[in-house]
């Protein structure tokens, strides 16, 4: 009773005096038999609680994983979204730079064609005065005939520009005959494979 008191904490007992029998040998098979059944329920319990907690490990893993990929895959996207942006806002600014050059070039090649023809518009009106002063000096007696018209220049509307760069990769462009050379470089600065460093353009004579 005393190592029961131990063992179990129990402290009150009553007196009992019921005799109990011992077991049979049948009986104490009987005992052992249940005993070893429950241990294997318990054992077969804890295999399948284990099981299921390892299942849901590893929903929880794939889950996070499928997440994380997830995330991966739409910084990936927003990044490539963002580098396309800013090359279409480049080409876009070029393509506007181009333009308002081509435009003020053409301004000022119509303002000289203006000053042009009223350069000459002057000078004809001064030549017609003279001769109408004098219709009839042996100057104008004694004049040659006017020479007959020269054939026009062919006039060259496009220049096609090839460029070797320095790892021997061509570039090659048609710009409008009255574009400045600016053009040509920021062409190349834009398009080269070579590199960002500083460049110089260099023709071969007499070209």
């Amino acid at each position: 009773m005393q190592l029961h008191a131990v063992r179990t904490g129990h402290e009150d007992f009553e007196e009992s005096e019921q005799e109990i029998a011992p077991l049979t040998e049948e009986q104490k098979k009987e005992q052992l038999a249940r005993l070893k059944e429950k241990l294997a329920q318990k054992r077969q319990q804890r295999q399948e609680e284990e099981r299921q907690a390892e299942l849901q490990r590893e929903i929880e893993r794939r889950k996070l994983g499928k997440v994380s990929n997830e995330v991966q895959q739409k910084y990936m996207e927003a990044q490539q979204a963002k580098k396309l942006e800013e090359e279409r806002r480049k080409r876009q600014e070029e393509k506007e730079y181009r333009d308002k050059l081509r435009k003020q070039l053409e301004q000022d090649k119509l303002e000289r064609q203006a000053r042009r023809k009223a350069e000459l518009a002057g000078t004809g009106a001064g030549a017609a005065a003279a001769a109408a002063a004098s219709p009839t000096s042996p100057a104008a007696a004694a004049a040659p005939a006017p020479a007959a018209a020269a054939a026009p220049a062919k006039e060259y509307t496009e220049c096609r520009l090839q460029v070797r760069l320095t790892n021997n990769a061509a570039l090659t462009s048609t710009f409008k005959a009255d574009d400045p050379f600016q053009l040509a470089l920021d062409y190349v600065r834009t398009n080269r494979t070579d590199g960002a460093g500083p460049f110089q353009l260099v023709s071969n004579f007499p070209r």
